[in-house]
């Protein structure tokens, strides 16, 4: 059992006894996402708010069962943090208060953890990152706490919204890179993870966090700001099976796929399996090996946008398209593709702009020059290291 050594602990409740799934729902809404929006004079809350009561509706349809638990962690630009229990009767029953933490730091979010995995142990323990992300990007705040200049993006989220800059949050301006989330993560028997926010279904994100957990839910492409259903999905995710994690991303897939407006009909996510993933990456830098830069680029579906290269373009399209120029046979990778993605959906197009041509269930950088590699820190990324790296030889 984790024992929490905070400052601020005095009031803390002791455990409970152990249930079958804990749930936390990592919410970080000091941005955009926390802020009341005035459309034609009427005031529509906030995203955090919203959810928040789509929670409470599933709590009191009998989400929760007999044992399981919903605790929610909650950062504002009000507080730095509230970390709250979900009750049967749909109450928000406070737990603690914290101060002077940041969300989006390796030692914040422990702290978060250790708290959540002492307070409410499980057999299971789920985690929902809400929030906005923006995939493997390594140019947020670095291991030392230092904040590395911002790239230049663009978000259909929020015209409040700073430019993209890195990976998951923000908390007041400030990203948490994926090489920092895993640091946060590993080593604490995590049974799945499910990303209610952008990008994050990058084969670079979820290679950095494969040790961390055996499942992760994530979407490759934007995510519309109304995000997960949690009214429907509470429920699955606390089963915390495969067959759950399936339901619940294609709950979210059928909420907007189901969309009369075209430009609402816009999607896509996946269910990946972390244990297949090192047989991808061999795959993956087989062919890699055998095709060096620069080369010529087919047109390949781009989750961000329409360029043939790029941080978001879909992973199974470009190696295949690679594979085909050199004349390799695709079948050992197609297998591994298939083992580390069960479940891939996606709606025919993006916002009703850009054309999803191949959905794989993963999206990757695809660069053309060995310079580009550097580029927004993706030389520290394992799957750079292990498998990226190798189209650069003689």
């Amino acid at each position: 059992m984790l024992v929490m050594s905070s400052c601020d602990d005095n009031n803390a409740p002791q455990p409970a006894d152990t249930s079958s799934t804990t749930l936390l729902v990592y919410m970080v809404a000091a941005n955009s996402l926390g802020v009341d929006q005035t459309v034609q004079n009427d005031i529509i809350p906030s995203r955090d708010k919203r959810d928040l009561e789509e929670m409470k509706e599933a709590a009191r349809a009998g989400a929760l069962g007999k044992n399981h638990r919903v605790i929610i962690f909650h950062s504002t630009y009000e507080s730095d943090g509230l970390l709250y229990e979900l009750k049967a009767d749909g109450q928000l029953t406070q737990i603690k208060e914290y101060e002077g933490l940041s969300a989006v730091t390796v030692a914040g979010m422990s702290r978060v953890l250790d708290d959540v995995q002492a307070l409410a142990p499980a057999e299971k323990f789920g985690i929902v990152f809400w929030g906005h992300g923006t995939g493997w990007i390594e140019n947020g705040q670095d291991e030392t706490g230092k904040t590395a200049p911002a790239a230049a993006g663009k978000s259909r989220l929020s015209v409040a919204d700073t430019p993209v800059t890195t990976s998951y949050g923000p908390v007041r301006s400030k990203w948490m890179n994926v090489t920092s989330m895993r640091r946060a993560l590993e080593g604490r028997d995590i049974s799945f993870i499910y990303f209610d926010c952008c990008l994050m279904a990058g084969v670079e994100v979820a290679y950095e966090l494969r040790e961390c957990t055996p499942y992760i839910v994530a979407s490759p492409s934007e995510l519309p700001i109304d995000g997960m259903p949690y009214d429907l999905n509470l429920k699955e995710l606390l089963l915390a099976t495969p067959n759950g994690l399936r339901q619940a991303a294609r709950n979210t897939f059928d909420s907007y796929n189901n969309k009369t407006s075209s430009i609402d009909r816009t999607c896509t996510i996946s269910l990946i399996c972390t244990d297949a993933l090192p047989a991808l990456a061999r795959a993956v830098g087989d062919i890699y090996a055998r095709t060096p830069l620069p080369h010529p680029a087919a047109q390949v579906t781009n989750y961000y946008g329409s360029s043939r290269q790029g941080p978001n373009l879909d992973l199974g399209e470009y190696v295949t398209a690679l594979a085909a120029e050199a004349g390799i046979d695709t079948a050992p990778f197609d297998k591994a593709l298939a083992d580390a993605i069960p479940l891939a959906l996606a709606t025919k197009r993006i916002w009703d702009e850009y054309t999803i041509y191949t959905a794989s269930g993963l999206a990757t950088y695809v660069f053309n020059s060995p310079s580009a590699i550097s580029n927004n820190g993706y030389e520290r990324l394992e799957w750079c290291r292990d498998v990226a790296a190798r189209h650069i030889h003689d």
